[in-house]
Formats: C-alpha cells, structure tokens, sequence
C-alpha cells in the first residue's frame, strides 16, 4: 500500500509482518483478509480456497510462511476529497471495510493530498485539463499540467513501484477510485499509467468535479474506446452541484453549497458519502455493490 512517508517510525500503522494495524478492531489487514493477532486466527476464508481443495481455508500461503508470499492480486487504489480525510470522518477506512467485506478486495488508500486549500486549487486547476500534451500539441511557457505536481508525481511513482514490487496476476484488476478531489487525481493518473504502458480496468469516479465535455474526459473516453481502460464508471451524487457540473456557474455554486456558513456546510449532498452515520455507510455499500454489478472485482 502506498501511504503518505512518515519521520516518526513509531506512527506507522505497518506493524507484525508489515501488515497493516488497524487500529480501531485491534486486526491486521492482508489485503484479503483480516488476521486476528489475539487468537492467531483468519475472520474469514482465503478467497481463492476452492483452487485448492486439500489445503484448510484458514491457512496462510499452505502454511509454509517462510518460503512463501500471499500476493496480493486485484486491487483498488484510492484517493480521498479534499484535505486526504483530515476532518476525522474516517470514511476512507469506512469504504475500505465496507468494500472489502463484499468482497471488492485489496484496497489500498493513495495518500496525497496539498493541504484541503491546495487540493480545491487542483480541482479549480486540473478538473478539465488533461495531465499531457499529445500528437505535436505545444503548451505555452507559462501552461502547467496536471503532470507537473509534485502530489501527481508522488503518487504515479508511488502507484507503479507499488505495482512492480507486487505484480498483478494475470487476469487480475488494477482499478483506480476516487472521491471529489480524488476522482480529479483519479482521472490525471489514469492517463498518466496509460501513458507508462498499463491497463487501467476500472477508473471510478466518486463525486467528480469534471464536466464530462472536456479535454480530459475525451482523452480518457478515447482510451476506453481504445481498450486501455476498461470502464469509466461515474458516480454523480443526487442534488450535488459538484458532481460532474454542467458549466462553470454550477460549479461554483456547486462549491458554494459546500460551504459552511453560505451552502448546506457538511449537510451538502457532496458530502453524502462521508460523513459518519449509517445512512452515509449504506451508500458506500450500495455503490460497493453498483460496482460489483459493473464487472469491478
């Protein structure tokens, strides 16, 4: 899983084994399932058990731990809204335990984030510009791209070292999702990794602020045709002004919903799948299962 770099190795959440603590349920996380420290057990069945009829579902890698790994297959790299969930809603790890318990395995949260402040100028920046220059086109001196930011840079390296120290089996998915300022980073990347040779399968889209009649949305449809990404899979939120904005006045009314003080604040309908609460929870699950519905493994 690629995470934001730490000074502090006791902040670390990758603990026995270098798996991920979580630290709410006191389990680690292996990507396909969950390991309980306390009674050394799996709380569910190695996904791929009836490949291997003569070997107990709970075991690890045969139970030969030192001369094997359990790789880690299909997955689903995520980037969270604005400010990478630093309001303390948690719903990172609330899509994470969510999907994965039906069954949308290895999640992996791709922290980078400007600051919440750094993140909506992206937005403002990058929601309808694609990251590169293609076919003799010329930028002028003074034109960046999506592909020039650090955070981009980061979290493309980050993505492909990921990938190259934990190759896909074949036939598995590489799928990238995203929420708000996510889906933006999302829709960048996706470019980015088409352009470095890989198959994205699925390019979900949470609350996107990207217009679908756009440079980058055309130059990501086109590589759908192509075959280089499988699907774009838009999920534009009910009464949302910043999902998917059909000009530039509902955009920024979109973002003046989302405001505190001027629009509905946390109450705005952009928010809907993330604030606490069982009713945002249930949203999370249906979409996990709209997905599931739409090939995404």
């Amino acid at each position: 899983m690629f995470i934001e770099e730490r000074n502090q190795s006791w902040n670390t959440p990758y603990l026995f084994n270098g798996k991920e603590l979580d630290e709410e349920t006191g389990l680690y996380y292996y990507g396909a399932r969950y390991y309980n420290p306390r009674e050394s057990v799996w709380l569910s069945t190695d996904p791929l058990a009836e490949k291997y009829p003569n070997v107990s579902p709970y075991a690890y890698v045969s139970n030969n731990p030192v001369n094997a790994i359990d790789p880690d297959g299909k997955r689903i790299y995520f980037v969270a809204g604005a400010g990478n969930d630093v309001d303390g809603w948690n719903y990172v790890n609330r899509f994470n335990k969510i999907w994965t318990s039906l069954g949308l395995k290895n999640f992996r949260r791709v922290n980078v984030s400007h600051g919440k402040t750094g993140d909506i100028n992206f937005v403002n920046k990058y929601r309808n510009k694609r990251s590169f220059w293609t076919h003799g086109e010329f930028s002028g001196p003074n034109e960046h791209r999506a592909s020039d930011d650090k955070q981009y840079q980061r979290a493309l390296k980050g993505i492909i070292n990921d990938l190259k120290k934990n190759p896909l089996p074949e036939g598995e998915q590489l799928n990238l999702a995203g929420y708000s300022y996510g889906a933006v980073m999302q829709a960048q990347l996706a470019i980015g990794l088409v352009e470095k040779g890989y198959k994205v399968d699925n390019l979900i889209l949470i609350g996107s602020p990207t217009s679908d009649n756009n440079d980058l949305m055309k130059t990501l449809k086109g590589y759908e045709a192509e075959g280089k990404i499988g699907k774009i899979i838009r999920h534009d939120i009910k009464g949302d002004y910043l999902s998917n904005p059909k000009n530039e006045w509902e955009f920024i009314k979109g973002g003046a919903q989302s405001l505190q003080g001027i629009g509905e604040g946390d109450d705005a309908p952009h928010f809907d799948l993330a604030r606490p609460g069982k009713e945002a929870d249930s949203k999370i699950e249906k979409l996990g299962k709209t997905l599931q519905n739409n090939g995404v493994e």
